[in-house]
């Protein structure tokens, strides 16, 4: 399997002209959000009204160029896969708060995104549902408050096993898997962050560890971990075991 051990092995590569999705893989893309605004103003065109306003409502200009570059990496990606103009797209979000496309055609695509400061993932599948999540660092967060609404015993034990200057990027790492899983299930903000115990510790291969809750159960998750760039934690999970991961670079692409 195409997957990364560490940071220093993970390579995102130039996608080649004719990229297929092929049966058994799930695509991996890494985007940079801060664009020049020529291009900017390509990405804002494919956008409906309602994502144009989520844009507007953001507070800070860098902030709604950031989402409307990444709404626009991701709609033409989506058509790339689904053979269809980004401006085609028939974006809508479920109950949960995870987007789907209405006019996929034939072939199902499972897909998420997750963008954090200047760097966007995407994740995409014919065949398993996914979920991605990215964040930057974070120099203000207070880690340990988060950790105790979101992490279980264990975890919090883990974690105060470390020194301290390690705490806040291994609680980042934690953090990614625990959302990437919330998003591969489709449970958004109703999730429950401490039925799950996952691995992220330096030592530790990212795993799954324990799920409490039968109803979290019921697919065969699997966990990867995602290197996008230095300081920047991240994390894959996929509702079975792919056969291939492949890493790709959105600025590479001859899209």
């Amino acid at each position: 399997m195409d997957t990364p051990t560490s940071h220093s092995t993970q390579e995102w590569l130039a996608p080649p002209h004719a990229l297929t999705l092929h049966e058994g893989e799930v695509h991996v893309w890494r985007g940079i959000v801060d664009i020049p605004s020529s291009r900017l103003q390509v990405y804002r065109d494919t956008l409906n009204g309602d994502e144009q306003q989520r844009a507007r409502r953001l507070r800070f200009p860098r902030h709604q160029r950031r989402f409307i570059a990444a709404r626009g990496m991701l709609r033409f990606l989506l058509g790339h896969y689904l053979d269809l103009s980004p401006h085609e797209i028939e974006l809508d979000v479920s109950s949960q708060g995870k987007p789907f496309v209405e006019n996929e055609g034939v072939r199902k695509l499972y897909f998420n995104v997750s963008h954090s400061q200047r760097i966007a993932l995407f994740a995409f599948s014919h065949e398993s549902e996914v979920g991605i999540d990215v964040e930057g660092p974070q120099p203000r967060l207070d880690y340990q408050a988060v950790a105790k609404r979101v992490l279980n015993s264990q975890e919090r034990q883990w974690l105060h096993s470390l020194p301290s200057q390690k705490q806040k990027a291994a609680f980042l790492t934690c953090w990614t898997r625990k959302e990437a899983f919330a998003k591969a299930h489709g449970t958004g903000l109703t999730f429950p962050f401490r039925d799950i115990t996952v691995t992220f510790q330096p030592d530790q291969p990212a795993s799954i560890v324990k799920i409490e809750n039968p109803w979290l159960n019921s697919l065969p998750w699997a966990m990867y971990p995602v290197y996008p760039r230095t300081r920047y934690a991240g994390a894959l999970v996929v509702a079975g075991q792919p056969h291939f991961i492949k890493y790709w670079d959105y600025q590479e692409w001859k899209s």
